[in-house]
């Protein structure tokens, strides 16, 4: 069990369930980024790809499913963003924080397995 929170604090990942917020805050600095995750409805991979044009955040689901409201992450975001899930556009609003950004989705959102929201900033 030690392990896995090491796992979990090196990538910044944190997911409450009642209010369906995921935060993600890699520790590392890499331009490319990828980690798996787990909660107590699923589990699967993201990835964070930063370029100097912006950053692009992949949140896949390989088993179950991931409600979702908000994403929080320590990223910055530009004056355009956009949020797809199977090639759907999703309705959202960009909050600035200090040290990052919030996406807060329009409605409560579902990931199923085998789907992955794409988040470009």
């Amino acid at each position: 069990m030690s392990a896995w929170s090491s796992v979990i604090a090196f990538s910044g990942f944190d997911y409450h369930g009642p209010e369906k917020r995921i935060t993600l805050a890699p520790k590392s600095r890499a331009s490319a980024f990828t980690s798996f995750y787990s909660t107590g409805l699923g589990w699967g991979t993201f990835s964070i790809t930063r370029n100097a044009g912006g950053s692009r955040l992949e949140l896949a689901v390989t088993e179950g499913l991931l409600p979702l409201r908000s994403i929080r992450l320590d990223q910055h975001a530009g004056a355009k963003s956009s949020v797809t899930l199977g090639g759907r556009s999703q309705a959202h609003a960009v909050e600035r924080r200090p040290g990052g950004v919030a996406i807060v989705l329009s409605a409560d959102l579902v990931i199923p397995a085998g789907e992955a929201l794409i988040v470009q900033l």
